[in-house]
């Protein structure tokens, strides 16, 4: 039995949310993803927040309740909350991707983050990753520009 589990939510970005204050949540989501053997991942496009956080149990625990209450965002909807056998993105403490009107990437790193690891292409995707990529691609080209 593994201790890993994995939280994917959608939410709503408060009217007034800017970059300085993502910018703000993203240094102390990495420090404190650190710390508690989190990882995982933060989309934002169109107002819209599509995070997923994979990790030991208890940490899950702790953060989620601190994500609720935070005022960046409202309308939380839980997509998921499982036990997981491997990470999806053991190499982020606190990826981020964001869209602009043209539908581009930003930072120009994350770029890949959400295809597949080329040793997983024969392994279809989970139903995380699956959630992930289809709400980042939606009303978009599947390619980019």
């Amino acid at each position: 039995m593994t201790d890993l589990f994995a939280l994917l939510y959608v939410s709503t970005a408060t009217p007034l949310v800017d970059v300085a204050q993502i910018d703000a949540l993203l240094d102390r989501a990495q420090i404190q993803n650190s710390r508690a053997a989190l990882t995982g991942v933060l989309l934002f496009d169109g107002g819209c927040f599509m995070q997923y956080v994979e990790g030991p149990a208890a940490a899950i625990g702790r953060l989620y309740p601190r994500i609720r209450s935070s005022a960046l965002h409202s309308g939380i909807v839980e997509l998921l909350r499982e036990p997981i056998l491997r990470r999806e993105f053991p190499e982020w403490s606190m990826a981020f991707r964001s869209a602009n009107a043209f539908g581009m990437s930003h930072p120009a790193p994350h770029l890949d983050l959400l295809e597949p690891a080329p040793d997983a292409v024969a392994e279809p995707p989970s139903v995380a990753r699956a959630i992930l990529t289809k709400f980042w691609h939606r009303g978009r080209a599947s390619h980019a520009f």
